[in-house]
Parts: structure tokens; sequence; C-alpha cells
């Protein structure tokens, strides 16, 4: 589930919760000082040890490897700082966290300043429930996104700087659901965001007299702001090269939205937020279906197959960035797969337009790969930074 900013988030509900696009105000996820209520964290020890064995349960397979935890250091809560909430998810939630403890190993690379990175973390451990499947949930979420992260490497996936050091066995011990947690890195924005700024900034920029034209050659006009344009369709290559990737690892992403892509202190996109992916055997063929149970996701953005709990494969996630591409150059919500398909303006470039249509295909085969997708926002890129002024 995506995390939202503490002032937002809802009262945890689980995987039937509304569509966490939705603003809420008034949350009561969070005390006035930005912390949450102390009490929910306690377990009685039957409650922590039965807790921890069901969890270990649903979260053993062999499908997730441990070997890259190797490289990954681990942590005490005693060594770390926790400060404020900074946003709350349907399961977990985020807080501010310092620590001298860590070595700042990962490099996050930005367009900006190559040799940047960020020394700021956030720690991801468990909300407090109100029912016992809820928080086992939470569990099996933490522990997968732990493993899955642990795997990967790509500049626009955020990296694992650290976890609890005896995992979910100190729930057990400290008979406390916020022992077991994740060190991430800082993002100060989400493409939530920044799609809102870029909302606001169109909505109070005066109309320019000289319209941009799209290429010498066809002489159309130019739709966008060039600048915000290229800016725009930078973000998305961002996205569909951390979609590719996770592809070629068989990893289907399941929960891709605005509020789980956000930027570091460099300007880099990342995708976050793998408590929901589901991993394909390691060497199957993209193209086939397989059955996954339930419809997980956020129905605005999730694909039809998935809505309809019918096979699917990772042009579910295809279908899902189309939605988001969408919105983030229109600065609207999407209509979700149960609805009509969002409205392409004509005056659109021709090849934004068809690889969009294709995206939201009802049919997989039609969708392109994340590669194809990729190729084609990459020379849409290079025909807007061409483009005559």
């Amino acid at each position: 589930m995506g995390i939202r900013t503490a002032h937002k988030a809802p009262t945890p509900q689980g995987p039937s919760r509304k569509d966490s696009t939705e603003t809420y105000e008034g949350s009561s996820a969070s005390s006035g000082n930005g912390m949450l209520p102390e009490s929910g964290f306690c377990l009685q020890t039957p409650h922590a040890r039965g807790l921890v064995r069901a969890a270990k349960h649903i979260s053993h397979s062999p499908t997730f490897s441990v070997s890259g935890l190797k490289s990954i250091p681990s942590f005490s809560r005693d060594d770390l700082e926790v400060g404020s909430v900074l946003g709350v998810g349907g399961f977990n939630f985020v807080n501010k966290v310092k620590t001298d403890k860590i070595k700042n190993t990962k490099k996050s690379k930005s367009r900006t300043n190559p040799n940047s990175q960020s020394d700021k973390l956030v720690v991801k451990t468990l909300f407090p429930h109100t029912t016992p499947s809820q928080l086992l949930s939470g569990c099996h979420q933490l522990e997968k996104e732990k493993r899955v992260l642990s795997q990967l490497n790509h500049p626009n996936i955020i990296s694992l700087r650290g976890y609890s050091e005896k995992g979910l066995d100190s729930i057990a011990e400290t008979k406390r659901i916020d022992s077991c947690f994740l060190l991430l890195d800082f993002l100060p924005e989400t493409l939530t965001d920044r799609i809102e700024k870029w909302g606001r900034i169109i909505r109070t920029s005066p109309k320019k007299k000289t319209q941009r034209r799209w290429t010498l050659l066809s002489r159309k006009r130019f739709p966008f702001d060039r600048e915000m344009f290229i800016e725009q369709i930078q973000v998305a290559i961002d996205i569909a090269s951390a979609l590719r990737y996770l592809h070629e690892k068989r990893i289907i992403l399941r929960d891709l939205k605005p509020d789980n892509v956000g930027f570091d202190e460099s300007n880099c996109t990342k995708l976050f937020d793998f408590g929901l992916i589901a991993q394909l055997p390691k060497f199957c063929n993209l193209d086939k279906t397989h059955t996954i149970p339930g419809n997980i996701g956020t129905p605005r953005y999730m694909a039809p197959e998935v809505l309809r709990e019918q096979p699917y494969n990772v042009k579910a996630d295809v279908f899902s960035f189309s939605q988001v591409l969408w919105e983030i150059l229109t600065q609207e919500r999407a209509p979700g797969a149960s609805s009509s398909r969002p409205v392409i303006p004509k005056e659109w470039p021709g090849t934004l337009r068809r690889i969009l249509e294709r995206g939201w295909s009802e049919d997989l085969n039609d969708r392109p790969c994340m590669t194809e997708y990729k190729y084609a926002l990459e020379d849409l890129l290079r025909q807007a930074k061409e483009a005559s002024i």
C-alpha cells in the first residue's frame, strides 16, 4: 500500500480501504505531536509468539532468497533515534530516524548531481492494527519487502539500507510490533506531490502568445509546455526503466501509482513500497498468464483482468503505468479500469497516443512490454528536446 503524509493518512483498514489517491483530513492515525499512541505497539507474550509463528509460516518461500541480506547491516531498535511520523499506509507507517551506526555505502545518483548521495533515512515498521489478521498481513508484507529489496539494485528503486537484526523474532523477544523494521532512504516528495505542483504551475502561468511546435517537419502545434513536458517524460522513462528491470526478474509490482513513486533529495525518481509484489517462476515466459489469488492493488490503477481475478502477467503493470503516465501529463485523476478509458487529446503526438491506447488494451497481448514503452518515451523526449521554439 502507498505511504501518505501523516496529515492525509486515513485510519488503516487493510486491503479493502478507500482508494489511496483520495484526500483525507482530520486523521486519528497520529497524535498531535506527530507520534503514534504508545499503547498500540505492545503485545502479550502468547500473542507475540503466535504472531511470529504465523508470519513465518506465510512468509516462508524459496522464491525469495535471503542471500542479499548478508551485505546489508542489521540493527536493534535501541540503535535508532526515532522521530515523528512521516506517513501511514495500509499496514505500515514511516518515521523520521537517525542513527550513527550506518555507513552511507549506497549512492543515490541523480541526473543533476551524479556524485550526490542521501544520508537521511526513514524507518518503516508495523502499524498498530485492530485485528490479528491485519497485523499478520503487515508482518508478511514487511518481511517480503525486506527480502525483495535485498535482491534489487536499480537507480530508480529505493534501496534497503538496514533492517531489524532479529527480524520477526524481535517481536516475540520484545513483545513490541515496532521492533521489526526496515531502514530506507528518505524521499521528501512523491509523484502525487509533483503532479499537484505541475498542475499549480499550469493553472497560474499566463498563456503564452507564441505556441511551441512539435517538430520542424510536421509543423504540428506542440501541446505542452516544453520544459515541463521534458521533465514529465523523463520521470516516466525512469519509472519504465525500473518496471522493465523488475519484469526481467519476473516480478510484478502490482501496486504502481503516484503515491508509490518518490523523489530523493537529488531529484532521482524512486519506486518504493514492494509489499504487494508477485514473484513469477525464474525462467517463465513473460507472455504466459498466471493465476494469482486476490485482486491486489489500488482499484484506480488496477488492470481489468486483476479486478476480475482472472489470470494475468507483467502486462498488468503496463496498464497501471499507462494510467500513471496519463495523470503525469494531464494532472488529472484517471478513471479506473471498470470505467471508460481516459480521453487522449487529439493534439498529443501520435506516438504518445498510440502507445497509451495499446497500454490500456483489454487484451494483454496487445499491450506493449516495458522495453517498447521506454523506447517510445525516449523517442518522444528526443523530439521534445529538438522541437523548435
